[in-house]
């Protein structure tokens, strides 16, 4: 069984609903976290030194496209509708099953450096996904998206066989790393009886969902012009979200009170996506009445291409400010709040037993290399606030997911990184 031991470490630990920190051993034996405290070396124990390090659950992010590295810095600085429809999607015809597994690939990479150990992913060819998951020892719940007209059997529809043949042959595989949930893409490239399938699909095999919602004021005014209905009151008339658990809705930058009301009642998990809603001018979602309402709030990073990285603490620190100028309140998202949606939050909206460090928890964790000039001076009150607004990802020294070392001192242990980079290269020249 493989052990772990990190000692003399500076632990971020949940308690009682908050975090604080204080200097720990944490003892990893299989994929759990077994004992924190003061422990003993043994022989058989991998040690990690954890002097000048501080330790924190492993970060979520529940919105990603991690093939779309394919568009990282491809045409930027367009509007959602114009870049999806007009640049995006004519590539994204081209592709076939093989090509994204090397873009997968380099997601997955940088998503580990940047301290990332689950995440919720979206998209098409998706065996080339779970084939990167399973490889590179991360922990995905990964969805087929799919898009249709109400001209479709469930039957003869390409899309949806794909979406049940990928939970048929990877859901709860991985040694439970891999999961699968069902992803309509979006109210605006599903039509209405497509989405009410979707939605019985889900339901059949017991299952998550994973949607974009609200994203734009172009999707949520034509809704209302088609359906005289905000985008989540026309999948509430549908029934899409009933009897479904877990669900993320990825963005909802632009709701009615009625929306959050709908929200709460169906138990859905908002992604907040504040750098993609940001570069693609969708707007700055409303997170002061979302949370004021108990609604649950995660992090998502979208993908490359209207992003440009897969960096979580990038995130934390905008959503810990942007909300504040907006809103012209600097006590909006306390760093203890905004470290919450990393990661507990983001557990709680995967249905997964990480997300704190705690005894008995699984082992997804990193550590952070806190001996550089940017953290100091430090208290442990302050290094709550330097995770959220003086932390790098470039700190990021170690990565344990389910009891494994996926990164060790900087070092990528399951991954061959430079051929990943050969081939993505290689890749895009065939394409772009």
């Amino acid at each position: 069984m493989n052990k772990i031991l990190i000692k003399n470490a500076k632990a971020l630990l949940w308690k009682d609903g908050k975090f604080e920190i204080s200097e720990q051993d944490i003892f990893i034996s299989g994929n759990k976290i077994e004992k924190i405290g003061k422990i003993s070396e043994t022989e058989s124990v991998e040690v990690i030194d954890g002097n000048h390090r501080l330790v924190i659950p492993g970060l979520i992010n529940t919105h990603s496209h991690a093939a779309m590295s394919l568009f990282r810095n491809y045409k930027d600085d367009v509007n959602l509708q114009d870049w999806l429809f007009h640049h995006i999607f004519p590539i994204e015809d081209k592709l076939k099953a093989g090509d994204t597994y090397w873009f997968n690939m380099l997601s997955i990479a940088e998503m580990i450096r940047s301290g990332i150990t689950a995440f919720a992913d979206m998209y098409f060819f998706m065996d080339d996904l779970a084939k990167a998951v399973k490889e590179s020892g991360i922990r995905a719940n990964i969805s087929r998206s799919v898009s249709g007209t109400d001209d479709f059997s469930r039957e003869t529809d390409y899309r949806m066989q794909e979406m049940m043949k990928l939970f048929r042959d990877y859901h709860n595989t991985a040694d439970g790393r891999l999961k699968v949930s069902i992803a309509p893409h979006s109210i605006y490239t599903c039509e209405k009886e497509y989405l009410r399938e979707c939605g019985n699909i889900t339901r059949e095999l017991g299952c998550g969902m994973q949607i974009h919602m609200c994203e734009t004021l172009t999707e949520v005014e034509n809704c209302q012009k088609t359906h005289g209905m905000t985008p989540f009151e026309y999948c509430e008339s549908i029934g899409l979200f009933d009897g479904i658990s877990p669900i993320i809705a990825a963005h909802c930058v632009h709701l009615s009170d009625a929306d959050i009301e709908i929200i709460k009642k169906h138990n859905i998990n908002v992604s907040h996506n504040p750098t993609s809603n940001l570069k693609l001018a969708s707007g700055v979602m409303d997170v002061e009445r979302l949370m004021n309402s108990g609604v649950t709030i995660c992090l998502g990073t979208d993908g490359p291409g209207s992003n440009n990285k897969l960096d979580i603490l990038s995130e934390m620190r905008l959503a810990g400010l942007i909300h504040k100028g907006v809103q012209l309140n600097p006590t909006l998202l306390s760093a203890g709040q905004v470290i919450a949606m990393a990661t507990v939050n983001g557990a709680k909206a995967l249905q997964e037993d990480i997300g704190v460090i705690e005894e008995g928890k699984i082992a997804d964790l990193c550590l952070l290399d806190i001996d550089q000039p940017r953290y100091y001076p430090f208290t442990e009150e302050r290094l709550l606030s330097a995770l959220v607004y003086s932390a790098n990802s470039a700190d990021i020294t170690d990565v344990i997911v389910d009891g494994k070392v996926l990164m060790r001192k900087k070092e990528l242990v399951t991954i061959d990184e430079e051929k990943v980079k050969f081939e993505v290269g290689r890749k895009v020249e065939c394409l772009i």
